[in-house]
């Protein structure tokens, strides 16, 4: 099973897989204040068309070559030694990821 840790400190945050997201399953969990304490468990979702997820006016959508989390406006969070979320391949199907990008 494959987990992709994902920490949050810009509007917009795109992680760039190797291929196939779409039509799996990934799970997300919001974890806070550290990476082993999970704060939201949000669900397990199939990725297709438009937001798998949404929590805290953050909207998390997966395509089929990367996941972007986007809100209009600025984002803020709580200091704890980790604040974001954690992506996992359900089924293990997925290619490994290669590549993250923060844009602001």
């Amino acid at each position: 099973m494959r987990k992709i840790v994902v920490l949050l400190g810009a509007l917009l945050i795109s992680y760039q897989a190797h291929a196939g997201f779409l039509g799996n399953t990934l799970d997300a969990d919001y974890l806070f204040p550290s990476d082993a304490t999970v704060f939201d468990a949000m669900s397990n979702e199939v990725v297709g068309a438009g937001a798998e997820w949404s929590l805290f006016e953050i909207s998390i959508d997966a395509s089929d070559t990367m996941i972007t989390l986007s809100r209009p406006g600025e984002i803020n969070f709580q200091p704890g030694s980790f604040n974001g979320w954690s992506f996992t391949d359900i089924f293990g199907t997925i290619a490994d990821i290669v590549s993250g990008t923060v844009d602001a």
